[in-house]
C-alpha cells in the first residue's frame, strides 16, 4: 500500500503479509551531482520468523543494496552524463 506521495521528494509504503510487516520510504533530493536517493525500511517479523531475524536482516541488506545499485547503473546507461562533467 502506497502511504505517502510528495512528488518528486519522497514516497512510503507499507505492506502486511501473514509473517511480518515492512514500513519503508524512499527520499529524493538534487545534488550537484544529480539526485541523492535515500531508503529507510523497517520490517517487523512475526510468529516463528522473528527466530530468523538475523539471517534475514543480512540477506534482506545485500539484497537490497544490490536492487539499487543495480537501478543507479541502468538509470546512468540511459542518461549518461556529458564527457566534461
Amino acid at each position: 500500500e502506497m502511504t505517502t506521495y510528495e512528488r518528486p521528494r519522497r514516497y512510503a509504503s507499507s505492506t502486511h503479509l501473514s509473517f511480518m510487516d515492512t514500513k519503508g520510504t524512499v527520499t529524493f533530493a538534487p545534488v550537484p551531482e544529480g539526485t541523492r536517493m535515500q531508503w529507510s525500511w523497517q520490517v517487523e517479523p512475526r510468529g516463528v520468523v522473528r527466530l530468523m531475524t538475523p539471517i534475514m536482516a543480512r540477506i534482506g541488506r545485500r539484497q537490497e543494496q544490490a536492487n539499487w545499485e543495480s537501478l543507479k547503473r541502468v538509470l546512468e546507461e540511459l542518461n549518461p552524463r556529458p564527457e566534461n562533467s
